[in-house]
């Protein structure tokens, strides 16, 4: 395999040659439709003295092999050095274009069989939420990503994932598109990459070199806008600014008494970030003092609960029900009753 034009010169030593007693020949494929090297032309030979010369150019893409045969005016059969009669030159390939990337989101319906040589990163699936330009999934995000080349070698195309603006490399299989294979030889491979972990990523970084050493234009990841894969619900944490006085059940619920005015802060966190954070308060047994005016955005927010006293009415303790709602901006939500 190698990229550009192949010159092949052959040489024949001999007093008493003839060109008309030599034979060169060539096979094409692959190549464009209706092309061919250029038939034998005995008188194409370079003369020096009992050296002769012939040049033939390979200078299109396409797979080629080369045979030689001649003998002289005694005839006498032309050997190479070792003996061995003719030259019989084994296959070899011109490829000079490079390889073609392009990378595609799975947006629940199968894989296109077809190649758009317009990388099409950019059209992520539809989100569960956005922020700052991010697009957040509460599911695995899958990217098939397909390199199309005459020459496509397997162990010469990486693939990188970056991950929380780490990239690491991943070894994946690649299989050939068996319905893409077009004129001039051209074919179309196709993998798949699955985002199934909690993290912030890019689409999958293709490098490709052909086994004629062409090297691929990366697929560009500016165009590629990050996304969040965010498998997990927010969760909360509890403080109560004060002991309760006694404990107790209600039914198969603990229940604890508190003589006095109390505060509670809720701080719900989410490992990515928070759409919403949202507190009932249906029997208007308690008041929200202070909270984050918004929860959008943040890693975490907390909400601060000033409980009314009971002014004797037990029916009324018992019935303070706190609940609260969060939601992250991947769609995963919980709810909590206290």
């Amino acid at each position: 395999y190698v990229s550009g034009t192949r010159t092949a010169t052959i040489t024949v030593v001999e007093h008493n040659f003839d060109p008309a007693l030599f034979e060169i020949r060539t096979t094409t494929a692959n190549a464009p439709k209706g092309y061919a090297v250029a038939a034998y032309d005995a008188s194409a030979w370079k003369d020096d003295g009992d050296k002769h010369t012939y040049t033939i150019v390979f200078d299109t893409d396409g797979q080629y092999t080369l045979k030689v045969s001649g003998k002289d005016k005694a005839g006498n059969v032309a050997v190479q050095a070792d003996g061995t009669k003719g030259y019989d030159s084994p296959t070899f390939v011109i490829d000079s274009e490079k390889p073609a990337i392009a990378r595609y989101y799975d947006n629940g319906t199968a894989p296109s069989a077809k190649f758009d040589a317009q990388d099409p990163a950019v059209q992520l699936p539809r989100p569960q939420g956005t922020y700052q330009g991010v697009s957040y999934y509460s599911h695995a995000v899958s990217v098939y990503a397909k390199v199309k080349d005459r020459n496509f070698d397997a162990g010469a195309t990486t693939l990188a994932v970056s991950k929380d603006g780490k990239e690491s490399a991943r070894t994946l299989t690649w299989s050939r598109k068996p319905s893409e294979r077009g004129e001039n030889g051209y074919e179309l491979w196709q993998t798949t990459v699955t985002y199934d972990k909690d993290g912030e990523y890019l689409a999958p970084h293709v490098t490709s070199t052909d086994l004629a050493g062409n090297k691929a234009d990366n697929a560009s990841d500016a165009k590629a806008h990050a996304f969040v894969v965010d498998l997990k619900a927010p969760t909360i944490k509890v403080d109560v600014d004060r002991k309760p006085s006694s404990q107790g059940t209600r039914g198969k619920d603990p229940v604890n008494f508190y003589s006095q005015a109390t505060k509670m802060t809720f701080t719900i966190s989410d490992e990515h970030r928070l759409r919403s954070v949202k507190i009932d308060d249906p029997s208007k047994t308690y008041t929200v003092s202070a909270s984050d005016a918004s929860a959008e955005g943040k890693g975490s927010t907390t909400v601060t609960v000033s409980l009314k006293d009971g002014s004797g009415s037990v029916d009324a303790e018992y019935q303070r029900d706190i609940v609260l709602t969060a939601q992250d901006l991947a769609g995963n939500q919980r709810t909590w009753t206290i």
